[in-house]
């Protein structure tokens, strides 16, 4: 489906950089592709699963939407993605 490259640049624990999108690893689900937006009050996470075509998107008009984004995410993958850490995400 696609080809794993080592990423030039270290971005974090768990996290690779690939044509736009990060590339998390997670202990259930595979490499994910992952993306984020902060536009102040309107913030918004997606996250895709090749390997399950599996994909989650939240679009929130929330100062705090990067933290219901984990919340969430954490809830339906059942587990803590390493790109919230990188982006500093507290719940």
């Amino acid at each position: 489906m696609y080809r794993r490259r080592k990423a030039k640049i270290a971005a974090g624990k768990g996290i690779d950089w690939g044509l736009a999108f990060g590339l998390v690893r997670s202990k259930r689900h595979g490499i994910g592709l992952w993306h984020w937006g902060d536009f102040g009050v309107f913030q918004n996470f997606a996250v895709h699963f090749p390997d399950e075509n599996r994909s989650l998107v939240s679009l929130t008009n929330g100062a705090r939407g990067q933290r219901f984004n984990r919340a969430v995410v954490n809830l339906l993958l059942g587990e803590d993605l390493a790109c919230f850490k990188w982006l500093r995400v507290q719940i």
